[in-house]
């Protein structure tokens, strides 16, 4: 029902859709590609979602709902509305009148003239499609930055769960570093060990101590970049959840993502429309530049005795310069063009963001499955060695350091996969081919 209405306004000529029906189709079209609502909260409501903790959900919602630019492209979609309801506009009459005096002061003659542009009525109809096209790629552009808004809210969501993991993994590093380094000063205090190990230690905290200061730093810009992209300021908030681990399923056909991300592109939805209103306006281009500019119409004259005479009149203008039929057929070429550059886009995208997820989900599995226990059981058997006296202090602390190391490894495994997994969904819900979130430096291996 919602499609009929829409094409029955854009295609009848009574007015154009108004602004709010406008705004609620492009906020029911994203509900339904991206599955949340994008209905602001009000404050206590959402005084409450932050106090009880933020779910992924309800940060795609903040996002789309809260944020300050989140209106931009709904207020362009009002710009390209306006612009149908004038382009809609039939022609406006024009009235001519001359006023003569007699040079002898006899009298004086008044010729009126009522003329309608009758070739602007030929060119309503390219020029009404031309708009009508104009404002359904608005439409679909509005749509196309919530889908991607909402799919940097969840990628940004994942990275600050993964970096307050890190933070705490780099944390307990430090703590067993320093123990290490305390156990180490007390063994030189007693005469048991060389100052080149209290050296080797007081580095090894150095270095904890700078990973975790560093692991603090982006923990604070991913928040802020969350916290801009929710449109919050000064709020305190934590996420309701913690890292997820890989799913036993992606739920995503990964063979098929190419196929479905062009079927499901807004981008090149709004490509095509942009491309029939550069078609539309070259016609239109075409009409005004080639065919003569004709008025019909009525004059009425009143002589100096008086008398009054009437008649039709008829205005008529040569096309002889440039109308902009050039431009006009240059600006269809390009369209062109750039629909088969961004069909190019659509599927080298979504085969990135396919092959992405499918290396993140191998990496982050091996570390849960295969790493991280490897370590772990190598702590337990460094206790037991130690227990039996075969192993120093120091190589049981480094053992529990690279259990805490694998973990900082395991958890940018995990942000990878989770960053390379919002990507292709937002990309199977239509959103744009560019703006992938990659890995921060230091975090590949």
């Amino acid at each position: 029902m919602r499609r009929t209405l829409w094409a029955f306004f854009l295609a009848c000529g009574c007015g154009a859709p108004p602004a709010r029906e406008l705004a609620d189709a492009v906020r029911r079209e994203t509900a339904a590609r991206i599955g949340a609502d994008a209905v602001a909260a009000a404050d206590d409501e959402r005084a409450r979602l932050l106090a009880d903790g933020l779910t992924p959900d309800e940060a795609v919602r903040l996002a789309l709902a809260n944020a300050p630019d989140a209106e931009v492209a709904l207020a362009a979609l009002g710009v390209a509305r306006g612009e149908w309801v004038r382009a809609g506009a039939p022609p406006d009459p024009e009235i001519d009148a001359e006023l003569r005096f007699a040079l002898d002061g006899e009298g004086s003659s008044l010729e009126l003239a009522l003329l309608q542009d009758v070739t602007g009525f030929l060119a309503l109809p390219s020029a009404r499609r031309a708009a009508t096209a104009r404002l359904d790629a608005a439409r679909l552009r509005a749509v196309e930055a919530a889908v991607d808004r909402a799919g940097a809210a969840r990628a940004a969501y994942a990275a600050v769960q993964a970096d307050l993991r890190v933070v705490e993994l780099r944390r307990t590093a430090l703590e067993v570093t320093s123990a290490a380094l305390d156990v180490a000063r007390r063994l030189y205090a007693a005469g048991n060990v060389t100052a080149l190990e209290v050296d080797l230690e007081q580095a090894e905290v150095e270095e904890a101590r700078l990973a975790l200061v560093a692991a603090e730093a982006a923990l604070g810009l991913g928040r802020a970049r969350l916290e801009r992209l929710l449109g919050l300021s000064g709020a305190e908030w934590q996420p309701a959840e913690p890292l997820l681990e890989v799913p036993a399923d992606d739920g995503v056909d990964l063979e098929a993502a190419e196929g479905r991300a062009v079927e499901r592109s807004l981008a090149l939805a709004a490509l095509r429309r942009e491309e029939a209103e550069a078609d539309a306006g070259a016609t239109h281009a075409r009409i005004a530049g080639r065919v003569p500019r004709l008025a019909l119409g009525a004059s009425a004259e009143r002589e100096a005795d008086g008398a009054w005479a009437v008649g039709p009149a008829l205005s008529l203008g040569l096309p002889f310069f440039d109308r902009g039929v050039a431009l006009a057929e240059a600006r269809q070429r390009e369209a062109g063009l750039r629909l088969q550059a961004g069909a190019l886009d659509v599927r080298s995208a979504a085969r990135q963001a396919a092959a992405r997820l499918r290396a993140a989900r191998a990496r982050a599995v091996r570390f849960a499955r295969v790493v991280v226990p490897l370590r772990q059981r190598i702590l337990e058997q460094s206790v037991l060695q130690f227990n039996a006296m075969n192993l120093g202090i120091f190589e049981l602390l480094r053992a529990r350091r690279a259990v805490a190391e694998a973990g900082v490894r395991h958890a940018f495994a995990l942000r990878e996969y989770w960053l390379a997994r919002a990507d292709l969904d937002r990309l199977l819900a239509g959103g744009s081919p560019v703006g992938a979130s990659a890995p921060r430096e230091g975090e590949r291996e």
